[in-house]
């Protein structure tokens, strides 16, 4: 026997009969239950590749080190916490995979010379704080690291000698500098966002073969000229201290453009040198009109100006046919007859731009972000693009939307609640996420009862959609405040339970006509919401959308720049639950119904394993909801997250927390928070929808 795949069952130990099998050249017992790997593994001389992913081992075994033929080699999602040396004795190793482990350190003789076949290394989601000086050294074959997430603080200057290397992955490091790459002429990604770094590394400019540029995050003061990266695919510069910004790069291949949240003091580049841009970041940049010539990128799907200065929008902006959404909250913009601003003999540029029918002449567009504005009176056209479209135009915090009709307008009332959310379409091709907010339910509960939540669908945006509209009715239906039985706990859990019936009779009325959406019979969604009631917050949750409590701390912080993820362990909460159908209890259950899981999926198919929809997989996918329940805490600097997978795919609920802790102390502004932590999941990888929700409330 040359191959055994013994994956995706819940073997505790390696069978003994592996060990009789002296040809096996390639063995799989990735995602079961093993500890331990005996010593006899060295008996299999002649194996090739060996994974053991997604187990339960703590420890590498020294005697792997004979299994010399190895060129293959997984250990990811285990818990080791360190290597033995006589894994360099595994000189054919030409993939070797770490990630997600508990290790601190690296061999002292580990370091690429010793693996000359070595060309993609991955140990990420470790806590490696340091590399050899001459780790990089006589690598004539390594294409491929991955090391983020981790604690690296410097990086050796050895790396400008390993010219085979095509992506180098440090994101969310320690890094304050970073040696010359002028050589790396391979080079396609380079990830450095969300380190220390106060210069770009030098020799940028030379490095035509970029395609990926990523420098989120840091405290970068000045960019040379990136002109010459004519390949450049995705650029990132976003949350730096640049103060100017040269020529982008003319490159007709950049996509993504991040470069928001800057210090400018100068005009914004040319955008011309970039006409297929797809996704256009300017948030929070002090802008205080649109640049004309963002209309010449017709390909623009997404433009984020939120959190500028704008008061008006120039109808040229009607020239984006395929832009799907347009996010302008947070700015000046005003119209009609605005008290704060019109008076009898006063003009203001732009006066009047809501007087044309522009809006109809965005085909595409999905979402329009008006929220935390100064209009008083409805654009023309943007009713008739609402009824004739469903597009959704939200408008919180907006006096527009006391003359509207609010079937058409989402108003998400916050009542006492200072609440917070951003969201990205990302790298998906369209939105799939549903925000719940009704801080002001109706008579008798008023605020005294407000839900919070987020819908995360998938296949379609249908069944989220249904969800944020009509959970709050299903909760008031069940919920009693004179019954002592139909606590809130139970009141949540049924809701879910009642809505997903409720979808169930819609779809199958809807789904009998055959020229009807058949997509509406395999769509989906998670969900979690926060029910706040009685001086508690009632959580309850389906899927892998999270919830995360930050209790405040119990000192006085007195640098908040100095503060580290670890130093939010003791105060942050989850109150929900991740239901993934590889854990323990999901997959024994999925099991026992019939199903099975394969990589993490249930059939392969579906990553999450509660939800509501899916109703293809049913009974395999649950909506029965967890719920969990604590006090309100009185700490001035407390809140709660909402968030869905796209953000906890990249961080961790600690990390969330102190990005939050520190944008609100930084500016006390709970969106420019919640935008901030959209943003930084973004710049991280993430590659799905990312919505984010803070909620704060008055502790007095």
């Amino acid at each position: 026997m040359r191959t055994l795949k013994l994956n995706q069952n819940r073997y505790t130990d390696i069978p003994d009969v592996v060990f009789l099998l002296p040809c096996l050249k390639k063995l799989n017992l990735a995602m079961n239950k093993i500890s331990k790997i005996p010593s006899k593994i060295s008996v299999l001389t002649s194996l090739e590749v060996l994974d053991m992913g997604h187990n339960k081992l703590t420890s590498f075994p020294s005697e792997l080190g004979y299994c010399r033929s190895l060129n293959y080699l997984s250990f990811r999602n285990n818990s080791l916490t360190l290597l033995p040396n006589s894994i360099t004795q595994l000189t054919n190793l030409e993939t070797l995979f770490l990630l997600y482990n508990n290790i601190s350190y690296l061999p002292t003789d580990f370091k690429l010379s010793k693996f000359p076949e070595l060309a993609i290394l991955d140990f990420q989601y470790n806590s490696i704080d340091y590399l050899p000086d001459d780790f990089f050294e006589e690598s004539s074959k390594f294409q491929e690291l991955f090391a983020c997430h981790n604690h690296l603080s410097t990086i050796p200057q050895s790396i400008s000698l390993c010219t085979s290397i095509t992506t180098l992955d440090f994101k969310k490091n320690r890094i304050d500098s970073f040696p010359s790459i002028s050589n790396l002429f391979l080079l396609s990604t380079l990830n450095l966002a969300s380190n220390l770094l106060h210069y770009v590394p030098e020799g940028l400019d030379k490095v035509t073969s970029l395609k990926s540029l990523n420098l989120f995050g840091n405290y970068i003061t000045s960019l040379p000229s990136i002109t010459t990266l004519t390949l450049l695919h995705h650029l990132h510069l976003s949350y730096n201290l640049l103060t100017s910004l040269g020529p982008l790069p003319n490159s007709p291949h950049l996509l993504t453009c991040s470069i928001s949240s800057l210090p400018f003091q100068t005009p914004l580049p040319s955008f011309l040198t970039c006409p297929h841009v797809e996704s256009l970041y300017l948030n929070n940049l002090n802008l205080q009109s649109v640049p004309s010539e963002i209309t010449y990128l017709r390909f623009l799907t997404q433009l984020d100006l939120s959190h500028n200065k704008l008061t008006f929008l120039p109808p040229i902006l009607g020239r984006l046919r395929g832009l799907y959404i347009l996010d302008v909250s947070h700015n000046l913009l005003r119209n009609g007859k605005n008290e704060d601003f019109n008076t009898k003999n006063t003009r203001w540029e732009g006066e009047g731009w809501d007087k044309f029918g522009w809006w109809t002449g965005l085909e595409n567009i999905a979402v329009i972000d008006l929220s935390w504005n100064r209009m008083v009176e409805c654009p023309f056209g943007l009713q008739e693009l609402v009824e004739e479209k469903g597009v959704e135009v939200v408008l919180d915090h907006n006096p527009m939307r006391n003359t509207l009709d609010y079937s058409f307008f989402d108003p998400r009332l916050t009542g006492k609640y200072n609440l917070g959310w951003a969201d990205m379409v990302g790298l998906r091709e369209s939105q799939e996420d549903c925000f719940l907010i009704k801080g002001i339910l109706r008579e008798p509960y008023n605020d005294e009862l407000s839900i919070f939540g987020l819908f995360d669908g998938h296949v379609s945006r249908a069944v989220a959609q249904f969800a944020a509209v009509h959970f709050s009715e299903h909760l008031l239906s069940h919920l009693s405040l004179d019954d002592p039985l139909m606590s809130p706990i139970k009141s949540l859990k049924k809701a879910f339970y009642t809505l997903n019936a409720n979808w169930h009779s819609v779809i199958s009325t809807e789904c009998a006509d055959t020229d009807a959406d058949q997509t509406l019979a395999i769509s989906g969604t998670t969900g979690a919401v926060a029910l706040f009631m009685n001086n508690h917050i009632y959580v309850a949750n389906i899927g892998d959308s999270r919830v995360v409590l930050f209790n405040g701390f119990d000192y006085e912080v007195e640098h908040v720049s100095d503060l580290k993820t670890e130093d939010f362990i003791p105060y942050v909460q989850r109150l929900s639950v991740d239901h993934k159908p590889d854990t323990d209890e999901e997959e024994q259950r999925i099991r026992e119904l019939g199903g099975y899981v394969v990589n993490g999926r249930i059939g392969g198919i579906l990553g999450v394993s509660r939800g509501l929809g899916d109703f293809y997989l049913y009974p395999l996918v649950s909506s029965k909801a967890f719920a969990f329940s604590v006090e309100l805490p009185e700490h001035p600097d407390a809140f709660l997250l909402i968030c869905c997978d796209g953000v906890w795919d990249e961080l961790s609920d600690e990390e969330a927390a102190l990005i939050v802790y520190q944008s609100m102390k930084e500016k006390e502004d709970v969106h420019h928070a919640a935008m901030k932590l959209r943003d930084y999941a973004f710049s991280l990888g993430s590659d799905d929808n990312i919505s984010t929700m803070i909620v704060k409330w008055n502790t007095v």
